[in-house]
């Protein structure tokens, strides 16, 4: 909902004070959620975000592909979107680009550790093969851990 809430925004500063003073995760109290929950990774994405939308504009690049749904049963039609430009699809493909540098990161150690490539493959193979026990991002890609793990690895 942070996320949301910063893409939704009017401006980016904008979304960033709604974040700051926060009446809606804990009515009616305000809270300041970058202290309280810690959701920075949401508004580095949300600043990615709004960044390709601009550039995206201004470059008259089309990122999504918009169908017209027709339902059954007297419903009226809706449309449906598609693309890098829906903000749903744009953070989960940060999530996912997460999850595929945590898989680089692991490839490196190993192969710095061992100082030979197969080092490197032999660690990436035993990441992939307990990959159910290793991350839970094909489950639950939004989880603090997807985009904590690269960074910890990396250091």
């Amino acid at each position: 909902s942070h996320y949301k809430m910063m893409v939704e925004a009017p401006s980016f500063l904008s979304g960033l004070n709604r974040l700051l003073h926060n009446n809606i995760t804990e009515y009616p109290n305000v809270v300041n959620s970058l202290q309280r929950f810690n959701v920075m990774p949401e508004v580095v994405i949300a600043g990615l975000y709004r960044g390709l939308i601009t550039v995206s504009r201004w470059a008259e690049l089309e990122l999504q592909t918009c169908y017209r749904v027709t339902r059954e049963s007297g419903l009226p039609p809706v449309w449906s979107c598609d693309g890098v430009a829906v903000p749903a699809n744009f953070y989960l493909s940060c999530a996912w680009c997460m999850a595929g540098l945590t898989a680089a990161f692991i490839f490196l150690a190993g192969a710095q550790l061992s100082r030979t490539l197969a080092g490197g493959l032999l660690a990436a193979a035993c990441f992939f093969f307990n990959h159910e026990n290793a991350t839970r991002v094909m489950w639950t890609p939004p989880l603090r851990e997807t985009f904590a793990f690269p960074f910890s690895l990396l250091l």
